[in-house]
């Protein structure tokens, strides 16, 4: 009897022992696949990374192309006066600024408005303003697309004098409108509206190649000015960091603009002009982390060969 029991002991133990290597071998089992499926996951996300990545540079480079072959295939047509239109945003919601800094940007939008009308008027056969209050993205937007809604405009050119911002998380470039209560987005309510966005806009107009020159102070205006060139302007230019010589340059590139000259000799000339070094180290010594990376070197995006007698279709 004795015997029969530990038989029967061993024959439970031995089941026991199964039964915990089977659950042990289940477990095991539904880790590696579960390990499997996280790594599927991980694998299909990164496929997918790399396939936008890749949709953006085919995007990039079939734009590259398109603006080489056209300058490759330029003529001689010429823009006259009556078949250009500017449109000038000097606005900097001064809202947030400290009152000292709320007078001296009140000063600038106004005169950034004022020296574009009177240097570039006698060049265009409009000069759209946009400033004030009212001066949100929809109104920056709404102002191209009424300069375009002239048949007889071939070109279109945007000078955007305003605050502009950098987001570090995304690597783009932020425009600084008037907050817009009835906005359609959280970012159009703010007024801080990322520059890809305004891009997207602009791209919805179908401007069909009659958006030309694109130029801003603000700062981080190259991120800016990258992303106008990718939603349809031939050229484009802005600051790479903290611009702090638009007083100086500013002027001198809408002089120079007015003469003809290149679009890339322009900006070149102005930065040079505008001892952009100089103001950078003086701006620097400003208490505050915001101004030490002041850099207002002038990135060119786009066709810097276009003057403002250039048909920037061809």
């Amino acid at each position: 009897m004795g015997l029969f029991n530990n038989r029967n002991r061993d024959a439970r133990r031995a089941d026991r022992k199964d039964r915990r290597a089977n659950r042990r071998s289940d477990r095991a089992e539904r880790r590696d696949q579960r390990r499997e499926n996280r790594q599927d996951r991980r694998e299909e996300r990164q496929e997918r990374r790399e396939e936008r990545v890749i949709a953006r540079q085919d995007r990039r480079e079939e734009r590259r192309e398109d603006r080489q072959e056209r300058r490759e295939a330029r003529q001689e047509a010429k823009v006259t006066r009556d078949e250009r239109a500017l449109v000038i945003y000097s606005e900097f919601n001064e809202d947030n600024d400290p009152k000292m800094m709320k007078k001296l940007y009140s000063f600038v939008e106004r005169q950034g408005l004022s020296m574009g009308i009177t240097l570039l008027q006698g060049s265009y056969d409009r000069v759209i303003p946009v400033t004030g209050p009212s001066a949100t993205c929809a109104r920056f937007v709404d102002a191209i697309e009424e300069a375009l809604f002239d048949d007889g405009i071939e070109e279109v050119d945007v000078i955007l004098h305003s605050h502009g911002g950098y987001d570090e998380s995304t690597g783009e470039g932020k425009i600084y409108f008037a907050p817009d209560p009835e906005g359609a987005t959280s970012e159009e309510r703010s007024g801080a509206v990322p520059a890809p966005m305004v891009g997207d806009m602009i791209e919805d107009l179908m401007a069909e190649d009659r958006l030309r020159m694109f130029y801003t102070t603000a700062c981080w205006g190259d991120h800016i000015a990258e992303a106008m060139v990718n939603s349809g302007f031939s050229c484009g230019a802005g600051a790479v960091d903290v611009n702090t010589n638009s007083a100086l340059e500013y002027p001198i590139f809408l002089t120079l603009w007015k003469t003809g000259l290149p679009f890339g000799t322009c900006i070149r000339q102005a930065l040079k002009r505008s001892a952009y070094r100089k103001t950078d180290a003086a701006a620097r010594l400003i208490k505050g982390d915001f101004w030490r990376s002041a850099d207002s070197y002038k990135a060119l995006h786009g066709d810097v060969t276009i003057n403002k007698r250039s048909n920037a279709d061809f």
